[in-house]
């Protein structure tokens, strides 16, 4: 039988958690953005990596985001499974199993109410054997910029670049649209105003409650925002998150998106000078159903179309840990939950489902 330690991992093993992270997936996080994303994060500002041990070499981990949640002025605090990597020579041994049960226990201990996640098509099985629960599934809406290289990399074959052509007519829509109101201008800005994650809250559902210090750290780990104006009049905001495939594959993610006017006409004009924006450096770009407004209308309009990966849409997953019965009865409550991509630690494109990525 394998003889394993679990434990929580502490800064002094930062440099051999990114080597194994890295060794991996064949990526290149940096020991400093490894800290700030899992040591650093407001709602704990402590270690939320566990990793397995044999003798004293890591050769599995998990990361957990703290998260907190609201709904009817009553705060829920969360926990999301984020990055998890097992060492290759490894891998098959119920390593992530065993690390994801150890951090259960621990956070069920320290009080936290509710575990989610967004798993992969690897890890899905294994949340399930757990008692995690499908709570609702997300649809998501996808536009290429360099369509080339998008189906290049879903179909792992060579694609002519008459793709590309084909999308340029695309985007000579997205300019008309754009050109149609010249005085909305759309800027980036360095932080969020204090309180923009509530104009972006569903009254209705469980909604992510971000402090003001949550969205700094949010902006930190990667994201940027950006605001539509006409004038000194706001027409729409966006917060924007990028994932990074590889060089040649970024794609631009919108997490969230608040709208100050109900005037479609100029809030179609904002999303296509936002998008014209991020076609300079992006590859392709995403929305999830149930981030933007307007029923979808205007980002179809625009171009964005539906994911093939699932029909019924990506799982997410919750475990209810509190005991409290009012808190559970709330977080149990399937329809309550309407999640939006900033809730994510990170972002799986449309290959989530078919490759070992992270969560």
């Amino acid at each position: 039988m394998d003889d394993y330690t679990y434990q929580m991992a502490e800064k002094d093993s930062i440099p051999q958690q990114v080597a194994l992270f890295n060794k991996a997936f064949g990526s290149s996080e940096t020991e400093s953005m490894w800290h700030q994303k899992h040591y650093m994060n407001p709602l704990s500002k402590a270690s939320n990596v566990f990793c397995a041990i044999e003798g004293e070499r890591i050769i599995g981990l998990s990361t957990y985001v703290p998260l907190q949640y609201i709904y009817q002025n009553t705060i829920y605090s969360a926990i999301q499974p984020c990055d998890v990597c097992v060492d290759p020579a490894y891998q098959g041994r119920g390593i992530f199993t065993g690390i994801l049960k150890y951090a259960e226990a621990y956070y069920a201990d320290q009080g936290w109410d509710v575990m989610i996640t967004f798993p992969n098509n690897k890890s899905y099985g294994a949340f399930i054997k757990l008692g995690w629960t499908v709570t609702c599934r997300i649809k998501k809406l996808y536009l290429p910029i360099d369509a080339k290289t998008v189906l290049q990399e879903r179909f792992s074959r060579r694609v002519p670049s008459l793709a590309n052509a084909a999308m340029e007519i695309l985007w000579l829509k997205i300019r008309w649209k754009a050109a149609g109101l010249k005085n909305i201008r759309v800027q980036k800005r360095d932080r969020m105003p204090e309180g923009w994650m509530e104009g972006v809250r569903n009254p209705d559902a469980l909604s992510f409650y971000a402090t003001p210090e949550m969205q700094d750290w949010k902006l930190a780990d990667g994201y940027v925002f950006y605001e539509a104006r006409e004038g000194e009049m706001p027409i729409a905001s966006f917060l924007v998150k990028d994932y990074r495939r590889s060089d040649r594959f970024v794609t631009a993610n919108l997490a969230a998106v608040h709208c100050d006017t109900e005037d479609e006409e100029k809030l179609t004009a904002a999303y296509a000078k936002l998008m014209l924006d991020l076609k300079r450096d992006h590859t392709l770009l995403c929305i999830w159903d149930t981030c933007y407004e307007k029923g979808g209308r205007i980002p179809r309009e625009l171009g964005f179309l539906k994911s093939n990966v699932s029909k019924e849409g990506s799982p997410f997953l919750t475990k209810v840990l509190t005991e409290d019965p009012e808190r559970r009865a709330v977080l149990s409550n399937s329809s309550l939950w309407r999640p939006q991509m900033i809730e994510t630690d990170t972002f799986s494109d449309f290959r989530a489902y078919e490759s070992n990525q992270r969560s």
